[in-house]
């Protein structure tokens, strides 16, 4: 009896329907209470909100602001959706953190962009000392792209030229842009020495681009020389106990050595659970001379026309004639009996057993 199935129905993720705000109720919960952030809790913007809330609207700047982009807080509100990323950043929110005096001073719009390091030095030093908070406001659109390319593509170690001089300039003196760009020896020097004396702090503003790119560049070749593929080995003997060789060939137990553009690295080891097989090279034959050799059969097991070495029982140095190998239980010394005993092979015109 046939069974009819039904038809294959791929598998689709539900989508998790959201409620659609309004833009009226919006602005009911704005006008009067949105100095204490309720417009932002009935969009679901509980960050926003609570920031409202101890702020007053982040002493009102945010609030008057929000009432001219609120059709587009709305719009966003109902975009979000199961599979949307609901940590994408925005420009409006950005402006918003950073164009209010005492959440940009704070550097509040650093913690939004999740630039955690600038968030910490902007509340230390007041959005460094009020250079940076301006700064901030013509560059928030760079920000904002860099940190969604972050938060799409993963991490990025890439150092930005603009970021640098928000640190050369005013606290070039104690070496920050140095620390930034990981010179920490530098970044020292310029701390104990107040900049070489204010030499070397004007100096770094003419050739901050080149440390920019130098420090890139660098970061780029340590990330990818082990990836690449027309790298060079330096392989040495196999001398060193089961261990890859390395450069020199003497064994230490590490990986082969990269050389890309001048620079020595290691390359990263596999596991490996078992023990490393211990060989000797043989000076007269070339090859290996301790491998242990199989002792189950002894010469009353050996079909004629084996060779065996006269110290070490059950080497087997020749094979027999393919005559010798294809008479079967008819050649000389072939076992007629005991566990080594095997069917014979099939001759020609002949079909084999089974």
């Amino acid at each position: 009896m046939a069974t009819n199935y039904p038809a294959y129905q791929p598998h689709t993720a539900p989508i998790r329907r959201v409620q659609q705000k309004s833009v009226a109720e919006a602005y009911i919960l704005a006008i009067p209470l949105g100095l204490f952030g309720a417009h932002h809790f009935y969009l679901r913007r509980y960050l926003f909100g609570v920031l409202y809330f101890f702020t007053l609207g982040l002493f009102g700047v945010g609030w008057l602001v929000d009432l001219c982009r609120m059709p587009c807080l709305v719009k966003q509100a109902n975009r979000q959706t199961g599979d949307t990323d609901e940590r994408k950043k925005t420009c409006d929110d950005a402006y918003v953190l950073a164009l209010s005096p005492i959440s940009g001073l704070l550097g509040l719009h650093h913690y939004y962009l999740e630039r955690y390091g600038f968030g910490v030095l902007y509340t230390c030093s007041l959005g460094i000392f009020g250079v940076g908070y301006v700064y901030d406001w013509f560059r928030i659109p760079c920000l904002v792209k860099r940190a969604n390319e972050k938060l799409a593509c993963g991490k990025d170690d890439r150092k930005r030229l603009d970021d640098a001089y928000i640190l050369l300039f005013p606290f070039g003196f104690l070496g920050l842009h140095h620390f930034y760009l990981r010179r920490p020896i530098w970044g020292l020097a310029y701390l104990f020495t107040v900049g070489f004396f204010g030499i070397g702090w004007l100096i770094d503003f003419c050739r901050l681009p080149c440390l920019v790119k130098d420090c890139n560049a660098a970061a780029v070749e340590r990330q990818g020389f082990v990836f690449q593929q027309h790298l060079g080995y330096q392989t040495g003997g196999c001398h060193n106990g089961g261990a890859f060789p390395n450069s020199s060939g003497a064994g230490n137990g590490v990986a082969a050595q990269i050389i890309t553009n001048g620079q020595v690295a290691y390359a990263p080891q596999m596991p490996y659970s078992g023990q490393p097989m211990q060989y000797s090279e043989s000076p007269h034959s070339g090859g290996f001379s301790n491998i242990t050799p199989y002792q189950g059969a002894t010469s009353s097991h050996l079909p004629q026309g084996y060779n065996q070495e006269p110290n070490g029982p059950g080497v087997v140095l020749q094979p027999p004639s393919y005559d010798d190998a294809t008479q079967g239980p008819s050649a000389p010394g072939w076992p007629q009996s005991g566990p080594h005993q095997a069917p014979p092979l099939p001759q020609k015109d002949e079909k084999p057993l089974v």
